[in-house]
């Protein structure tokens, strides 16, 4: 069966941290994450992965891709 995971264009990862996040963007921003929830679900995070090409699927929590589908 051909999938986006074994096409490898997808990944499900569960991500969560203590304190504060300071991750940089493909830009060169350096953003600092903080606050609940500390989870794939927070928009800093989302907005983070997406200026590498990395898009969170909604509808399905753990679950990051190239295409938004």
């Amino acid at each position: 069966m051909v999938s986006r995971h074994n096409q490898k264009r997808s990944i499900d990862i569960t991500i969560a941290w203590f304190g504060t996040l300071t991750i940089t963007d493909f830009d060169g921003v350096s953003r600092k994450i903080s606050a609940d929830p500390r989870n794939g679900s927070k928009p800093q995070l989302i907005e983070a992965g997406r200026s590498f090409g990395v898009i969170r699927l909604v509808s399905d929590p753990p679950h990051w891709l190239d295409d938004g589908h």
